[in-house]
């Protein structure tokens, strides 16, 4: 059995979303900076999400609101299996964060990295809509529930621990073809997420 070492950090996944987003925005008066989804998911099956389905991101049949908990769940899912085929579907092309999340997780992955959790990875605890964007898309404020675990970065890195957090987000997402897609994942000023722990 290898070493375990104590960190009081996000758990990988969220701390990847945070550490690619970080130094993306090009408006520094922004009220959100880019963050990418580099926090890793936990395993659960495709019932995880009362409401909504797997794959069904039709804007006529789940609300926007019930789309993002799905994408945090999903995100999750993806940082423990390295599967991120759904969290790819459910970007906008455009989406920088969401992009840079799906290359951590990846390259994670490919390193020999794993993670598990304590139960979910990430449970949405409170979402509001704070209004549209100038893309005509709608802005939620999310606060999510990070759980905690234990990870190991590479095939031959010593296993270590982190605690569970609460993380708020501001995600955007629009309708494209009839379709949810998140279209930005940033963070509130004052509310950045902790990079304690760095990839």
């Amino acid at each position: 059995m290898g070493k375990v070492r104590r960190w009081c950090a996000a758990p990988i996944v969220a701390t990847m979303m945070a550490v690619s987003m970080t130094g993306c925005a090009d408006d520094e008066d922004s009220k959100w900076r880019l963050l990418g989804t580099d926090a890793l998911p936990s395993n659960h099956d495709d019932s995880r999400m009362p409401g909504i389905s797997p794959g069904t991101h039709r804007a006529s049949e789940v609300s926007g609101a019930a789309f993002v908990t799905a994408y945090f769940i999903e995100s999750g899912v993806a940082g423990h299996t390295g599967d991120t085929t759904k969290l790819k579907l459910m970007a906008d092309p455009g989406c920088l964060a969401c992009a840079a999340t799906v290359g951590a997780i990846e390259e994670f992955h490919a390193a020999g990295g794993t993670q598990k959790t304590d139960g979910q990875a990430h449970t949405v605890t409170s979402i509001e809509m704070l209004g549209t964007t100038e893309s005509a898309g709608i802005r939620y404020d999310v606060t999510i529930q990070v759980s905690a675990g234990r990870a190991r970065k590479s095939a031959d890195d010593e296993l270590f621990e982190f605690e569970g957090e609460q993380q708020r987000w501001l995600v955007d997402v629009t309708i494209t073809n009839g379709d949810w897609k998140i279209a930005e994942i940033g963070y509130p000023d004052g509310a950045e997420p902790d990079l304690g722990l760095r990839l």
